[in-house]
């Protein structure tokens, strides 16, 4: 188990790496005249690979609240890539849905994607890369274990 100094490094490490991927990630996609940042991209990325949803449910699975993904569709909404229908039998939900602008997008920030992420490894051989992920997923699903148990209780 890691000591406390060397757990706030890997905490000051990985929110360095975020925020480098992030502003990566945003310039290589402004160059590219594809005009959608992370956020915005994992909604129109959850809505292609799962159809119509809810507004609701995508504020859950991306762990956002209704009303930022709500304020992400109206921007999504404008730039027509994505539409929110209302439930014929309770007016209350609306469905958010891909147009074919949106299908598009997805598809040609995918390969943009591809192309930044894989550039963050260069030069890193690929069993440290595999150790680095599998720590991190690791890790991860402890956190996600923990964050849904509440912060009350305890790991074990």
């Amino acid at each position: 188990m890691p000591n406390r100094e060397q757990l706030l490094q890997l905490q000051m490490n990985f929110r360095s790496m975020l925020r480098g991927m992030r502003t990566q990630w945003d310039r290589h996609l402004e160059l590219h005249n594809l005009n959608v940042n992370m956020t915005q991209f994992a909604v129109l990325n959850l809505l292609f690979r799962n159809g119509a949803m809810k507004v609701t449910d995508v504020a859950k699975e991306l762990r956002l609240t209704p009303g930022a993904v709500t304020g992400i569709t109206d921007k999504l909404t404008l730039l027509q890539y994505v539409t929110r229908n209302r439930d014929a039998l309770d007016r209350r939900i609306n469905y958010l849905e891909l147009t074919e602008a949106g299908h598009e997008k997805v598809k040609a920030v995918e390969i943009q994607r591809e192309i930044v992420f894989s550039r963050f490894f260069e030069g890193i051989r690929m069993k440290s890369c595999f150790i680095s992920f599998t720590s991190v997923s690791k890790s991860t699903s402890i956190w996600m274990k923990y964050h849904k148990l509440g912060s009350n209780n305890s790991i074990t």
